[in-house]
């Protein structure tokens, strides 16, 4: 009888050693499923405020007095301007075409990450960037390099 109650005895210390450990494996496997519900709503909400954030520019960009092609419209417009009624204002501020042209890559790259909009194209396409390289030969400079 005494090696049945020291049987006993340590099958029910096993069965509580091994309860005990799952007790356990089940809590750990418990708070990481908590841990990563939260990490989860977290990024949904990061990914919301991105996405609203990019929407809100992308509106920006696309609406603000005619988008972002007929900004780029009136860089060339500005710089056909200058060239026709007062070109020696290239040579007297020689940054000034420099920054235009600076201007018109950034609004380039701009109108090639927007989705096309055939209704604006011609926009886009009613002034030529040639502006910047007849400025460049009339007033002997060189283009920057991107």
């Amino acid at each position: 009888m005494t090696a049945t109650v020291i049987a006993l005895a340590v099958t029910l210390a096993a069965a509580t050693l091994a309860g005990g450990f799952f007790a356990y494996a089940y809590r750990l496997e418990r708070a990481a499923h908590h841990a990563a519900k939260e990490w989860a709503r977290a990024e949904t909400t990061r990914h919301l405020i991105y996405k609203q954030g990019l929407e809100s520019l992308y509106l920006t960009i696309d609406r603000s007095n005619g988008g972002v092609g007929k900004r780029l419209a009136e860089c060339r417009e500005i710089t056909e301007a200058i060239f026709t009624h007062s070109p020696a204002l290239f040579e007297q501020e020689a940054g000034l075409i420099h920054w235009l042209q600076a201007t018109d890559r950034y609004l380039v790259e701009l109108v090639s990450k927007m989705p096309e909009d055939p209704t604006r194209a011609h926009i886009v396409n009613s002034r030529s960037a040639e502006i910047y390289e007849r400025v460049h030969r009339a007033i002997g400079t060189e283009a920057a390099k991107v």
